[in-house]
């Protein structure tokens, strides 16, 4: 899971299933690479020696998930513009459902970056409700981030809430939600939520700082 500007992706990573044609091996064995370089701490060269691995793997034999990829890629390393180009072809490309509904969060991530929140809004609202979309929690806290960007804190919280009663291991969904009861002047709330969190990730640096400001009424935590 990656943040790109304020909201939250996934590198799109599926399996691949068997490949007898030799174009399709090699484009296997260059997707393969292309995620071997997005284990573990990342920098913006992984990002690029990613990239050129999986245009190698596109050159070779396309798929829908080679491209997606290669989006999501382009948007880590900041071209949401030309992202969207590919994550729209990829939609474009694809009868899968399950394959789509994966497509659609960067894509609405794609969209938020280049100022067309209210389309990516609306993306994340369907996928809330779409059976194939296996994490459905992702969905609701980038939608709690865009309530944050308007500030309808009440409404963010709601959606933080709904992100972590959907997944309890989901850090990010108890973090926001301990900003949003703070932003909210729901201190308690706040402290409760931010405890359920340390006791998941006990060095989140964020998760402490809150937690301070919690314990000094004369500190101020910007959301």
């Amino acid at each position: 899971m990656e943040h790109t500007g304020k909201y939250i992706l996934f590198f799109l990573i599926f399996t691949q299933g068997c490949q007898k044609q030799s174009g399709q091996h090699l484009a296997k064995e260059k997707y393969r690479l292309a995620c071997a370089q997005l284990t573990g701490q990342r920098s913006e060269q992984d990002y690029r020696r990613a990239l050129g691995y999986v245009d190698q793997a596109i050159a070779a034999h396309y798929t829908v998930e080679y491209e997606a990829l290669k989006a999501t890629l382009l948007l880590k390393l900041g071209d949401a513009e030309e992202s969207t180009i590919h994550f729209q072809h990829a939609l474009a490309s694809t009868s899968d459902a399950a394959v789509a509904a994966e497509v659609k969060n960067n894509y609405a991530c794609a969209l938020a970056q280049q100022g067309h929140g209210q389309d990516a809004l609306e993306i994340w609202r369907q996928l809330v409700r779409d059976a194939h979309y296996m994490t459905p929690e992702v969905a609701w806290v980038n939608i709690g981030k865009w309530h944050v960007d308007h500030r309808y804190m009440k409404k963010a919280h709601y959606c933080f809430l709904k992100a972590a009663c959907l997944e309890p291991m989901y850090v990010d969904a108890h973090f926001y939600g301990a900003l949003a009861s703070y932003a909210c002047g729901e201190r308690s709330s706040a402290r409760n939520q931010i405890t359920t969190l340390l006791a998941l990730e006990p060095e989140h640096a964020g998760a402490r700082r809150l937690l301070k400001a919690l314990g000094d009424h004369g500190q101020v935590m910007h959301i």
